[in-house]
């Protein structure tokens, strides 16, 4: 019983802490406006070697190619930022359309190719066990098998 009003008390301070922290958290970023969108974005980056490389970024309406070294960053080309290309894609005629069910069907059916393959041998080198669990807590943490598994592993590092 005195087990349980620790429990309970640890708890019940652990939920006062966190109500102060979140209380503080609000209270001292009430003011803070965050920027809604960022002023730069980098489009890509090349590894040039272990301590450079080339970085390709848009800021405010422009497009920059930057060379980063380990000593500073130098602009190395400067250009208006492209308009983006919108691919047109061609339509389906209505023959052409998979429909849904069939799209179902063919999954089902690969689906019901394929098999679950168990391994013989464990990562140990022992053949591995015929009746492992197959339950629901199978391979998860809860599982006693698994346990047994850590406890048989410790054992044998020790």
């Amino acid at each position: 019983m005195e087990d349980l009003f620790v429990a309970l008390r640890v708890a019940v301070s652990l939920a006062a802490v966190l109500a102060l922290v979140w209380w503080l958290h609000r209270r001292l970023t009430r003011g803070v406006k965050r920027p809604s969108a960022k002023a730069v974005t980098v489009v890509t980056r090349q590894s040039l070697g272990q301590k450079a490389s080339l970085v390709v970024v848009d800021v405010e309406g422009s497009r920059l190619v930057l060379g980063v070294t380990e000593h500073g960053v130098s602009v190395l080309q400067s250009a208006e930022m492209p308009e983006p290309v919108l691919e047109s894609v061609p339509a389906l005629d209505s023959e052409e359309k998979p429909s849904f069910a069939r799209s179902l069907g063919q999954a089902q059916s690969d689906a019901g190719a394929l098999r679950v393959v168990k391994p013989l041998f464990t990562q140990d080198g022992s053949e591995a066990s015929r009746s492992a669990a197959s339950g629901a807590l199978a391979g998860s943490i809860l599982s006693p098998q698994t346990w047994k598994q850590a406890a048989a592993t410790l054992r044998k590092a020790l």
